[in-house]
């Protein structure tokens, strides 16, 4: 599957974070402005900063 953006992946699910946890999602840094492209055909239904998750 392809990324959503073009960027680097600062952490992947799963994996220890540093300063404890691990990540819950993958996690790309990509410059201010980049485009958002979908990864698959579908409908966004929820789109909102979901605590102990982040955005969502």
């Amino acid at each position: 599957m392809r990324l959503p953006v073009r960027g680097t992946i600062a952490g992947q699910f799963g994996t220890p974070r540093d300063g404890g946890g691990t990540w819950r999602g993958l996690f790309i840094k990509a410059g201010a402005g980049s485009d958002v492209k979908a990864v698959a055909g579908g409908r966004v239904v929820f789109a909102e900063w979901m605590r102990g998750f982040g955005n969502l």
